[in-house]
């Protein structure tokens, strides 16, 4: 840091001048000069040298990735290796505007699956978020998804009628539309490593379903061996059970398939405010069940199913709507 005072440069009266003649000429920073750049910005982006240039950048960063079958394996499929190549960690905390619109067309086409599932969806009481634009996770970097898009999701659960009065208003703030991510649902996401589904259970902070869980737990210590019955129906699909801070990547993870179901409550002992908590099975890019929209929506159908004698365990539901 430069000391003013010994400054072999200049006497610290030059220093002063300086600063002073700064704010003679600077502005405050207010919302209307702010909205100003962000004008400004949306004119650079649209330039087609910028265009071109951010899309020859694209090139080199978004390397064909081993794990992600080539375009010409995918050709055909509903989601394409541009759509898995754009959630790649190395493109995650980016915002260039080829990147939103790839997102985009990531979010429209969850939106498409979600239209089709949500009569199905509603049969079984699951219920989406009730404002179109936040059916689907937010596609942009933000404070809730960590700085990072490296998955997009649409998600069922409760009703916003059920969710009323469920959390105490310090979680949710006075935004209603952040009450729905509090709770337990059953997710669909589009992920770099294919397409994954399965019970998202618990944020990391003020998540009502864990203390729900956490309170069954205390008054009936047997709750947890219900809960091993219901993923001992799941075996065989694939199902692993995470537990992880994904600030810091650190966690820990329970194969419903590969390991007994008698260390299950060991494992679950885990699951406390400051992680998040989610059971997923996922399914390879170029795996044929989900290769086309209807595909993916049959199997989606099958796995809520699947999931839901786990989900209203798990998930306190009121009844009344």
């Amino acid at each position: 840091m430069l000391d003013i005072n010994v400054s072999k440069h200049g006497s610290n009266t030059n220093i002063h001048q300086f600063f002073e003649r700064l704010e003679v000429l600077s502005d405050e920073v207010t919302p209307e000069i702010i909205a100003g750049y962000q004008e400004r910005q949306k004119v650079v982006d649209s330039l087609p040298f910028i265009q071109e240039t951010e899309s020859s950048i694209f090139k080199t960063v978004f390397a064909d990735d081993e794990a992600i079958p080539s375009p010409e394996e995918l050709e055909g499929f509903y989601f394409t290796h541009q759509d898995y190549e754009t959630l790649l960690e190395s493109n995650a905390s980016l915002a260039t505007q080829e990147l939103r619109n790839r997102r985009e067309a990531i979010r429209n086409k969850l939106l498409g699956i979600h239209d089709k599932l949500e009569p199905f969806a509603k049969r079984l009481g699951l219920n989406s978020h009730w404002d179109r634009n936040h059916k689907v996770s937010q596609i942009e970097p933000n404070q809730f998804n960590f700085g990072r898009v490296n998955w997009m999701a649409v998600r069922f659960g409760k009703h916003r009628t059920q969710l009323d009065g469920l959390l105490p208003e310090r979680a949710y703030g006075e935004k209603e539309l952040y009450k729905f991510p509090k709770h337990g649902c059953i997710q669909l996401s589009v992920t770099q490593n294919g397409l994954s589904v399965g019970l998202f259970h618990a944020v990391r902070y003020d998540s009502w379903d864990r203390a729900y869980v956490a309170n069954k737990l205390e008054k009936t210590p047997d709750f947890i061996r219900t809960i091993t019955r219901h993923l001992r129906d799941l075996q065989g699909y694939g199902y692993t059970w995470f537990i992880h801070d994904p600030t810091t990547g650190q966690g820990t993870s329970f194969s419903v398939d590969d390991e007994s179901l008698d260390d299950f409550p060991t494992f679950y002992r885990n699951d406390e405010d400051g992680y998040e908590s989610f059971l997923i099975t996922t399914y390879e890019h170029n795996h044929d069940e989900i290769e086309t929209v209807d595909d993916i929506v049959n199997l989606i159908k099958f796995h809520m199913e699947l999931l839901l004698p786990l989900y209203r365990e798990m998930v306190q539901v009121p009844q009344k709507i």
